[in-house]
């Protein structure tokens, strides 16, 4: 999985022709997978590290993925994030 938000939710979904179900909230989500690699990156965003391709300096700071997506970095959160593609 790249990244996970209720967009990206709504896009698979929707390519599977199926309505979204989505059960829980980003940050039980978020509590799930943050142990195993996944990083906040914004209120409405999880993402994968290992598909980062660059961090963008647009906007207060943009994670440019494999697959092309942009997602937000959040000031908040911007250190961790930091620290955490620092480390890979």
């Amino acid at each position: 999985m790249l990244f996970y938000g209720f967009s990206f939710a709504i896009i698979v979904a929707s390519l599977m022709k199926i309505k979204p179900n989505i059960s829980k909230s980003l940050k039980e989500y978020a509590d799930l997978l943050c142990p195993n690699g996944f990083l906040r990156t914004h209120q409405s965003h999880l993402v994968n590290p290992r598909y980062v391709k660059s961090w963008l300096r647009e906007d207060g700071g943009i994670l440019l993925l494999l697959s092309g997506e942009k997602i937000p970095i959040s000031k908040p959160n911007k250190h961790n994030v930091k620290q955490a593609l620092q480390q890979l």
